[in-house]
């Protein structure tokens, strides 16, 4: 039986053009797919597919038959292109061995992954947190060669750091965000106080400038978006919001009556007031119609509530299905919740499919800067200070913790702005500027 190596499945849908909602549909079954062949220790195989759908549908009994259609269409797309990849003959048995994000070393999931999930989810981490986090500890047990991580003495994280700093040339941010990852796990997972964390090589804290769009860019970014996103985009430059604060907004988050826009559970978890413009409200409350008929709609085929924090959904357990839960940007099909398999339920767009539609707005626009949505919340900073907002002010609106990360933006200020500064140049003729 021949083996199809298909390690790019995920970046090779990303070019299949096949439409955005299918696209995200498939990439969630096949990763449950795939998460399902390695707990069950078998390989991507026709037969291991099939057995995957039919206890898929016995776990889910109340799944709608178009979302099984859904999956065997994104298990279809697998196999055919997974044939292809090798070209064999239609007639050959098929087995891929595909890359598995989740890496194990050894038959079944490790321990560590179990305890580590238990906690992040006991404390209510984001599902960004969640994700983040793993990855990194799986990084580092391929690093180490061994899941048996509780045994590793400090020096081995030391190691690590000081191969992503000399071989990897992370940044300090990446490291940073490696080591907080590590310590959570040998200090909120298996309870042990790390040793001396110093005796690693410190990636180099590189000090970039922010990218900021004017006020006509962004005219031209926004007209080169098609509806929902380039409302999307307005709104996250009118608050400037980070894209998850973005995602995440919910129905109930919108108070109209006072142009106010509350974040919450932004950036370490903390709420806080936003803007809200005026400018906006109409398309908003449009936005809000369009996601009032999908949540009749879901109320009436009986689908399960949007998610909501553990912590809450034990308490009330029907806010999910509430209206003033429900998610502001929703997308149009149901899908897998990525936590919990066994549920489908509609979540919101996806971050990824909102930063290639901008990527794609930035392209059309003729736009030769770096953006990604993160410029959004740059420019609107940026823009603050320019009209002589105190910065005092913006660091609240923003949400940063300390002052000193607002600062980054004073690079606009009369005192330091190039702008302001006739170059030398000015001074010579043009003859000479042709002569050099």
């Amino acid at each position: 039986m021949k083996v199809i190596e298909f390690p790019d499945w995920d970046a090779a849908l990303g070019r299949s053009g096949i439409g955005e909602r299918e696209e995200e549909s498939f990439r969630i079954t096949l990763r449950w797919y795939l998460s399902y062949c390695g707990e069950q220790g078998c390989q991507a195989t026709v037969p291991s597919a099939r057995a995957f759908v039919d206890q898929a549908r016995r776990n889910h009994p109340k799944v709608p038959s178009f979302a099984v259609e859904q999956w065997k269409q994104a298990l279809n797309w697998f196999f055919k292109h997974g044939r292809a990849a090798s070209d064999m003959g239609a007639e050959a048995e098929i087995e891929i061995t595909a890359s598995v994000k989740t890496m194990r070393l050894g038959h079944g999931t490790p321990e560590w992954r179990l305890k580590m999930l238990t906690v992040l989810r006991r404390r209510q981490m984001s599902y960004r947190t969640e994700t983040t986090y793993i990855g990194w500890v799986l990084r580092f047990a391929r690093f180490c060669g061994t899941n048996d991580l509780e045994s590793l003495e400090t020096s081995s994280i030391n190691k690590y750091l000081d191969f992503l700093a000399r071989d990897k040339r992370v940044s300090a941010g990446t490291q940073r965000q490696a080591l907080n990852a590590l310590v959570f796990l040998y200090r909120e997972v298996y309870r042990r106080e790390l040793g001396d964390l110093d005796e690693y090589k410190k990636a180099y804290q590189k000090k970039r400038v922010p990218v900021v769009l004017s006020q006509s860019e962004l005219n031209q970014v926004f007209d080169s978006l098609r509806m929902p996103y380039q409302l999307m985009a307005r709104l996250q430059y009118a608050a400037g919001l980070r894209v998850s604060e973005l995602m995440s907004l919910r129905v109930k988050d919108l108070d109209f009556a006072n142009s106010l826009l509350v974040v919450r559970g932004g950036k370490g978890d903390k709420d806080r007031v936003a803007q809200l413009p005026g400018l906006l409200h109409v398309a908003l409350r449009e936005q809000v119609e369009i996601s009032k008929r999908l949540y009749e709609e879901d109320r009436k085929n009986n689908v399960e509530g949007v998610w909501l924090p553990e912590s809450l959904a034990r308490k009330y357990s029907k806010a999910g299905q509430s209206w003033p839960w429900q998610w502001l940007w929703p997308m149009n099909n149901l899908s897998i919740d990525p936590r919990d398999p066994k549920v489908t339920r509609r979540h919101h767009i996806l971050e990824r499919v909102y930063q290639r539609n901008l990527h794609r707005g930035v392209e059309k626009a003729g736009i030769t800067k770096r953006v990604t949505s993160h410029v959004l919340r740059h420019s609107y900073a940026t823009h603050l200070l320019e009209q002589g907002t105190h910065i005092r002010t913006v660091q609240q609106l923003l949400g940063h913790n300390n002052l000193e990360t607002t600062q980054i933006y004073l690079h606009v200020s009369p005192q330091c702005d190039a702008r302001q500064v006739k170059s030398p140049i000015e001074g010579m003729s043009n003859e000479q500027t042709k002569a050099a």
